[in-house]
């Protein structure tokens, strides 16, 4: 066997983790819902199953989108003090 027939299923390794099309990230609440059975957490697992779907067919990663929140609530421009 060749070297890239041996080697492809580390490609994939640094990748991030998905449950079929959607990021791992949107099944968070899932273990909530398994301790605290209510319509809330299920509402909030359709919510966040709902967001990660449409970043992720505008293009967003979920660091990206994370990173893009982050700015929004901080502002571009950050206030730092000199260390002397």
């Amino acid at each position: 066997m060749s070297r890239n027939v041996v080697d492809t299923h580390w490609r994939k390794t640094g990748g991030t983790t998905r449950v079929g099309p959607i990021d791992a990230m949107a099944f968070i609440p899932v273990p909530l819902w398994v301790i605290w059975k209510s319509w809330f957490v299920f509402g909030l697992i359709v919510v966040f199953i709902a967001f990660f779907y449409f970043i992720q067919t505008k293009g967003f990663s979920t660091r990206v989108i994370f990173r893009k929140m982050r700015l929004f609530v901080s502002g571009q421009r950050k206030t730092v003090r000199h260390y002397w």
